[in-house]
């Protein structure tokens, strides 16, 4: 019993000699009063500079109509299409037409912008596009206008296969 309430004693002892010198290392020990840190001054953050919008390109109109047609997106295609064309064609027949030629075996195979003469809001490509007809490659030239409406490029009408 002696051995266990002077084993408790030692523990009590090193425990608080352990506790104290953890104050001690956190006192100064020079007895002065330590001054408060300076509070950092406030300053006017100036704004972040904005990020400028990338400039549309017509080419990625002619892209995103390649893709539409073959997938026969035909609301996609008609959002394509600037505000005087969609005074020629309602959606019914812009569907009617593409799927009219795809039905057929006519698809895009593939595209190549020979020329292009952009403007602040028009713009004339001339594309070569090789159609797929029914496993034949065929391609033809064609003068393609578009207008820049909303931020983005319409086409000012339908790119149609043409004998």
């Amino acid at each position: 019993m002696l051995k266990k309430a002077l084993l408790l004693l030692v523990l009590a002892i090193i425990s608080t000699i352990a506790l104290s010198g953890c104050t001690a290392e956190e006192s100064t020990g020079t007895g002065s009063v330590s001054q408060p840190e300076p509070t950092p001054t406030i300053t006017q953050a100036t704004p972040p500079t904005p990020t400028p919008m990338p400039t549309p390109k017509p080419e990625t109109t002619i892209s995103k109509y390649v893709y539409y047609y073959n997938a026969v997106a035909t609301s996609l295609i008609y959002d394509l299409l600037s505000t005087s064309a969609k005074q020629k064609y309602t959606k019914d027949d812009v569907h009617n037409f593409v799927y009219a030629f795809t039905s057929n075996g006519v698809h895009i195979y593939d595209y190549n912008v020979v020329n292009k003469d952009v403007h602040e809001s028009k713009a004339q490509l001339d594309v070569e596009i090789t159609w797929n007809v029914m496993g034949y490659h065929k391609t033809h030239k064609y003068n393609i206008s578009l207008t820049l409406e909303g931020g983005e490029w319409r086409l000012d009408d339908l790119i149609l296969y043409k004998n």
